[in-house]
């Protein structure tokens, strides 16, 4: 059987330089090139502010650097444009702005003078985004009728905008959904149920679909990662530094979910100073204990390594730039390592 082990990134990077990024990206993966996220460059690139553009109640604190959502004001009538267009499939009223996605733009730019075989997007998951952002009382918006309607309907229309727009500049695409919040599902923490947050992703995962691209997810904690399974989507991207044994619990539905087309994504080279210390044999190490650990549970070998991804365990917004870019290339090298393993 022929294997195809592919390299990418979750998302985020520090450079406040977009060209700087764009070149990293280039140049390390050839097979799946992400757009860069860039935090540092502006706070409105940051995951919880960056696709909150346009919404109803939305207000961007530049002082603060935040961004918190009120139905004070001009509430109800953004609140009824947005309606409008959602009801129009208005996808060009939900787009990213240039000042929120500056990287997104510049990779567009590129890639339409080169074709990979696949680009990969991401967007924040409904679930994280609306756990993190807060209204006027400090209330997570999540748990606002009003504010929980916009952000699901608004992230599913951007995903739907982003994919249309990756697409043009190359005929496969995926989008993942950042999902960290997952993490505390089931603590006391986080007070919804099961279906709630599968039905939520799934809501994002088939938006994406819709459009013709493929659907990841991306947890960078420990969860019950039969959730994103249940949810539909193509890709899993787990946390393999801290969390690799996480997987073995979920033996069942996760062949079931291989078997039927899904993909694991390993995060197996650490995003913090561990990088400095990590080599190309110690990531490839890393994958191979934790394809033994789920082979010893019954999921055979070609299942796992019929379409497996390799990429940091988590964003690198919060690194130093050397740091990330020797994690970024280490993805890559331990990818191309185990590929030349499997011939």
């Amino acid at each position: 059987m022929e294997y195809k082990i592919i390299s990418s990134a979750v998302g985020s990077l520090p450079h406040r330089e977009t060209r700087k990024a764009i070149d990293l990206v280039t140049e390390v993966f050839s097979e799946a090139p992400f757009w860069p996220q860039l935090p540092k460059r502006d706070f409105r690139e940051g995951m919880y502010i960056q696709y909150c553009e346009g919404f109803p109640g939305a207000v961007l604190d530049r002082e603060k650097q935040r961004l918190f959502f009120s139905m004070d004001g001009n509430f109800a009538s953004a609140k009824e444009k947005f309606l409008e267009a959602l009801m129009q499939d208005d996808l060009e009223s939900f787009k990213m702005g240039a000042d929120y996605a500056e990287g997104f733009y510049a990779f567009l730019e590129v890639y339409k003078a080169v074709l990979p075989p696949m680009v990969k997007g991401h967007i924040t998951g409904p679930i994280s985004l609306g756990l993190t952002l807060t209204d006027e009382h400090n209330r997570a918006i999540l748990y606002n009728p009003e504010f929980e309607e916009i952000i699901t309907n608004g992230l599913m229309m951007k995903a739907r905008w982003q994919a249309r727009k990756l697409l043009e500049v190359c005929p496969q695409a995926i989008i993942f959904i950042d999902e960290p919040y997952l993490a505390s599902f089931g603590s006391a923490f986080i007070s919804l149920e099961r279906d709630q947050v599968i039905q939520a992703i799934s809501l994002i995962s088939e938006a994406i679909k819709s459009e013709g691209a493929k659907s990841g997810a991306h947890c960078c904690g420990n969860t019950d990662w039969t959730l994103l399974m249940e949810a539909g989507v193509d890709l899993i991207n787990f946390d393999a530094v801290a969390y690799a044994e996480s997987m073995t619990l979920y033996v069942e539905k996760l062949r079931t979910f291989l078997e039927n087309g899904g993909s694991l994504a390993w995060g197996i080279v650490p995003n913090s100073e561990a990088v400095r210390a990590e080599t190309t044999e110690s990531a490839v190490k890393r994958f191979w204990d934790g394809i033994q650990a789920l082979e010893a549970k019954g999921i055979p070998r070609d299942l796992l390594l019929a379409s497996a991804w390799i990429t940091p365990c988590c964003g690198a917004g919060s690194m130093q730039e050397a740091d990330a870019e020797k994690m970024i290339r280490l993805s890559n090298e331990a990818a191309e390592a185990i590929q030349q393993e499997l011939r």
